[in-house]
């Protein structure tokens, strides 16, 4: 899903963008391209995402998560609640 879809499907689902979270979360896209998912695209990514910009953020993240990974179904979620986040990258 593009930039502008997520936060089109956000602005529906929540009454705002949330561009501020997807920007964040696809932030390795340009580099790592379709592979930047395995980085914060996970349930560890998503609660780093809570850590940084508290709890609101966390229906945004895991929307932007569900949609990428084509998650439909809550039974689907432990499938990156068991993946963690990149350890060779650099978080400032």
């Amino acid at each position: 899903m593009k930039f502008e879809q997520h936060c089109k499907k956000s602005k529906r689902l929540f009454d705002e963008d949330g561009a501020l979270f997807h920007r964040w979360i696809d932030m390795f896209a340009a580099e790592e391209g379709y592979a930047h998912r395995r980085i914060l695209h996970t349930f560890k990514g998503m609660m780093l995402g809570i850590e940084i910009f508290g709890e609101g953020a966390g229906k945004y993240l895991e929307q932007h998560i569900r949609d990428d990974l084509q998650l439909k179904k809550k039974d689907e979620l432990p499938i990156f609640y068991s993946c963690s986040v990149e350890d060779n990258h650099t978080w400032s």
